[in-house]
């Protein structure tokens, strides 16, 4: 069935490992170490595609970004590959140089714009589903205390929303 697709899922740690499949049992879950280039084309083989979301934050982020980027290209030109179509989770501002987690997804972008893989880039803004949208709406005057100014513009994007898109992503040819 052309909608049906295996779900190979990487964990760094043990403990992530273990929650991942108790929470994905229908999934492969792989215990691996994204900074090793090596690893990620292990992780990638057979692939037919990427969802990366990075771990920001992390001082070897743009490192491990480069390693899945590099991997796919890897896998895309193995003979007898799938692989079509690498997403990369990055953030709504990569201009914002001043903040770590932006400036290191922004060489990872434009790895992908130099490589020749078929590429989405995701820019989701801050998660609507972590605010508690049910008492927010039940309230006579809702207020949320933000992370950010209130004069600088943003916007919200439902987690469901952004899976579905991905997932249209992926499965195109």
């Amino acid at each position: 069935d052309k909608g049906k697709f295996r779900l190979r899922l990487a964990a760094h740690s043990a403990g992530s490992v273990e929650k991942l499949r108790k929470t994905y049992p229908e999934a492969e879950t792989v215990h691996t170490d994204l900074t090793d280039l090596s690893a990620c084309q292990r992780l990638l083989e057979g692939a037919t595609s990427v969802y990366h979301i990075g771990p920001s934050f992390h001082s070897r982020e743009k490192e491990i970004g480069f390693n899945m980027v590099d991997a796919a290209v890897a896998e895309s030109h193995r003979a007898g590959n799938t692989f079509r179509h690498f997403v990369f989770s990055s953030v709504l501002g990569t201009q914002h140089r001043s903040l770590m987690q932006h400036d290191l997804k922004s060489y990872i972008e434009e790895r992908l714009f130099l490589s020749p893989l078929d590429w989405t880039i995701m820019k989701p803004t801050n998660f609507m589903d972590a605010y508690p949208a049910a008492m927010l709406a039940g309230q006579e005057k809702p207020a949320v205390e933000k992370l950010w100014k209130a004069e600088i513009p943003n916007s919200m994007i439902a987690l469901r929303d952004l899976a579905e898109e991905i997932g249209r992503a992926s499965c195109r040819e």
